[in-house]
């Protein structure tokens, strides 16, 4: 078995886009610019949105909380969002999940503008995803298929598995991998047999938030593991869906964690860089930041 290093891969492209922000800076006398509106006091989200913050500054990406009140109303929080949404300065925006429960997840969403949706999971964005078109593909499924490149792995004509079916993680990896000419099935809370799906994987990316769902011996030896979830135990310790220790018998497994969050984050910089250099039509930087 062998680690897939989240850490490294999302080192390694943060350490391509840092120079890109500073000629961008240079052409432009700003920064890309970065806004996260988060309105819960979830301790998840908290560490979620810090992270996030903390890496955009590495690189030089102007970013910044917006924390709104648990009981602001729909119609207010969509008042903040076109008020970000509306601003030439602000490239891109994002709303940390989940939200309360008066918040119409959908309506807030999809007042972001396609051209600031950095996250990429508004109905435009994913139905752009669909087509294979050029907006922003959501920043886990993304960390995903560039850590797939990182090992070296083709996908096309491998059987993947995803479980879960979540708009951030499982739909729209379904369609990344779809476009990249894999073989998807997608397995949920109301699937039949999951052992015999999983057993048929080539590559197994689980997003299900339920620590122990699988059971490694259901894994095919050598099969590529992605574990997207991450859990908190009893200990306080961070896991994942799958444990670690019970897999020697696969081929590749990201660990949790370091594997997949780390290139999340990492992603949504990219997203936040490529939206910055789209709003200012830089050929030049768009060519450079496509090689990435």
């Amino acid at each position: 078995m062998m680690y897939i290093d989240g850490k490294a891969c999302a080192f390694a492209l943060l350490g391509q886009l840092k120079p890109l922000v500073s000629r961008f800076e240079a052409s432009y006398s700003r920064k890309p610019t970065l806004r996260i509106i988060r309105i819960n006091d979830d301790y998840a989200s908290k560490v979620y949105t810090e992270k996030k913050i903390k890496v955009a500054h590495s690189i030089g990406v102007d970013a910044e909380i917006i924390i709104l009140p648990d009981n602001i109303s729909c119609r207010d929080a969509i008042g903040v969002v076109k008020q970000y949404d509306n601003d030439p300065l602000v490239d891109g925006i994002i709303i940390q999940l989940p939200l309360p429960k008066q918040i119409s997840k959908d309506l807030l969403l999809n007042e972001i503008s396609p051209h600031k949706d950095v996250d990429g999971i508004s109905a435009y964005s994913l139905g752009a995803l669909v087509n294979g078109s050029s907006a922003f593909v959501p920043c886990t499924p993304q960390g995903i298929i560039r850590l797939t490149h990182y090992i070296q792995l083709d996908v096309r004509g491998l059987d993947v598995v995803i479980l879960g079916q979540s708009i951030i993680v499982g739909r729209p990896v379904a369609l990344a991998f779809l476009n990249r000419g894999a073989t998807v099935t997608v397995c949920h809370s109301a699937t039949k047999d999951l052992e015999s799906k999983i057993k048929s994987a080539d590559v197994l990316i689980s997003a299900m938030g339920a620590p122990g769902v699988v059971d490694p011996s259901w894994i095919k030896p050598g099969a590529t593991v992605f574990d997207v979830s991450i859990n908190r135990h009893v200990s306080g310790k961070m896991t994942g869906d799958i444990a670690l220790d019970e897999c020697n018998h696969v081929g590749k497994i990201t660990p949790v964690p370091g594997g997949v969050g780390p290139m999340t984050v990492a992603c949504l910089q990219f997203n936040t860089c490529l939206a910055a250099m789209r709003k200012e039509n830089d050929e030049g930087l768009l060519a450079a930041l496509a090689l990435i």
